[in-house]
């Protein structure tokens, strides 16, 4: 009888583990982008949420809603601009200054907003999506409350 010695792996073993390795790590990847998809998409559902109520006050302040410059009563296009302008007025920035901003509307979230409507009637806030391949994410909540999703 003779004796067999091992000195190792072979190669199809090794080969095995790293599809294995691979599969998995895959399978990985795609779930925690799904993850980190929804969680943004709700992290701006409720920023939205947050500018609703600053509309309140805004209106109980000036009798009026705030809508992004350029807007008109049935769209805008959201921007830096119209980002930051929202931070300013609706967040209690109004004085213009840049060092005192409240940074309310993250940068890393991949999303801008704006609001359009009637100033002294309605509002609709808008988040849209400024990365990917178009149509892109649209998350948007009026007046009476209730948050839309388009080609999220």
């Amino acid at each position: 009888m003779s004796k067999k010695s091992s000195r190792g792996f072979t190669l199809i073993e090794l080969i095995v583990v790293v599809a294995i390795i691979g599969i998995i790590s895959a399978v990985g990847t795609v779930a925690y982008q799904g993850y980190t998809k929804g969680a943004r998409e709700s992290s701006v559902s409720s920023l939205i949420q947050q500018i609703s109520l600053g509309q309140l006050e805004y209106y109980s302040n000036t009798g009026g809603y705030f809508i992004s410059d350029g807007a008109s009563t049935t769209a805008c296009t959201a921007d830096e601009d119209t980002s930051a302008a929202i931070e300013d007025m609706i967040f209690g920035n109004a004085n213009g200054a840049t060092n005192d901003d409240p940074n309310q509307l993250p940068d890393d979230i991949e999303f801008q907003f704006c609001a359009y409507g009637d100033e002294g009637i309605n509002y609709t806030i808008e988040a849209q999506k400024t990365s990917g391949t178009p149509p892109r994410c649209v998350i948007s909540m009026s007046k009476n409350g209730s948050i839309q999703k388009e080609n999220c």
